[in-house]
């Protein structure tokens, strides 16, 4: 679930994508991991989500690992 380079670069100069990764950063430095890996499995259901509401883009992050991990998903809404 680690992005890749050019992704935290466009994920950096998009303001609400930044501060939103900020804010989890924050929850996870103050409580720490704590949900099991399984919660996060199903990143298809995510994509169901953004074509449901015909939003484009979402972050799924995983507070499981001692390091904040995310994942940012785009749906193009021509999918």
């Amino acid at each position: 679930m680690k992005p890749q380079i050019a992704q935290i670069d466009a994920d950096l100069r998009d303001p609400q994508t930044h501060a939103i990764i900020g804010a989890a950063m924050e929850v996870h430095r103050e409580l720490g991991p704590g949900f099991l890996e399984a919660v996060y499995h199903d990143e298809a259901q995510v994509i169901n989500y953004l074509r449901a509401t015909r939003l484009e883009r979402s972050l799924l992050f995983n507070f499981g690992r001692p390091s904040l991990e995310f994942k940012r998903l785009i749906v193009s809404k021509s999918a």
